[in-house]
């Protein structure tokens, strides 16, 4: 079933003003962070790409899966009805490392993220509850530190996505706010944009088990740079962003040494 219209859940364009993401005023200056960053973006990508690679280099492959929490910023104070939350997801991933030393290498990942939160609104008692999936595709320079069984390792680089699907469960009220209604809806709109890119970074620890496992514990943060809205579709829509907090735990395997 596709969105339409206000009812099952596309309350971005037509839905009341109440919504934070369609009030749109002095939204250039709402998020000067993301903004500075997104126009260094391409330069990070290639400082981190420059490696001297040397005689003792090692290939590393695993897989992971955790949690994470999907945070879509709003600017509250355009919206004191509205109270967003973020709702745990799931992460499953793999990943690929070439190291040029033992403390420095190249990683890329490629993993599928459920981005979830739920929108609440007190004064009509009215929520929308988001499961969005994404695919990622992280790039990290990563450099490790610590003795031959116990490893930490520290990750930052950028990553691309693209938002695959997205389903909505609501508790939407008539004009009058007399009566209520539940729905349930999936796909896209107009207002929606699917493509995702950002910096990554990841903090973790590895523990040899044998030669070649290793059990790998981390944690990774996705910072969104790309607007989740089409704002050029609405003059009425504000930008939008994902931070993506995980933590995982997986298995690798050395080889090539």
């Amino acid at each position: 079933m596709k969105q339409t219209s206000v009812a099952c859940g596309s309350h971005y364009e037509n839905h009341t003003v109440t919504n934070i993401e369609t009030c749109r005023c002095n939204n250039a200056g709402f998020f000067p962070v993301r903004a500075c960053l997104k126009k260094k973006f391409a330069l990070v990508i290639f400082l981190l790409s420059i490696f001297v690679p040397e005689a003792s280099a090692q290939w590393r492959i695993g897989a992971y899966g955790g949690i994470d929490w999907g945070v879509r910023s709003i600017n509250p104070g355009y919206n004191y009805a509205l109270a967003r939350s973020a709702v745990v997801g799931g992460t499953v991933g793999m990943s690929g490392q070439y190291n040029f030393k033992e403390w420095i290498g190249i990683r890329t990942d490629l993993n599928a993220q459920w981005r979830n939160y739920n929108d609440s609104y007190s004064v009509v008692e009215e929520y929308y509850r988001y499961r969005n999936m994404y695919l990622t595709l992280p790039v990290m320079a990563s450099f490790s530190f610590g003795g031959e069984k116990i490893r930490g390792y520290v990750g930052l680089g950028g990553y691309i996505g693209l938002w695959c699907t997205q389903n909505i469960d609501s508790r939407q009220s008539n004009i009058n706010h007399s009566s209520y209604s539940e729905c349930s809806s999936s796909g896209f709109i107009k207002a929606d944009k699917r493509f995702d890119d950002g910096l990554v970074g990841c903090l973790g620890v590895s523990c040899m088990l044998t030669a070649n496992f290793a059990l790998d514990i981390e944690g990774m943060l996705f910072y969104g740079l790309a607007d989740s809205h089409n704002t050029g579709s609405s003059k009425f829509l504000q930008p939008s962003y994902f931070t993506t907090p995980c933590i995982n735990i997986g298995m690798s395997w050395f080889f090539g040494k």
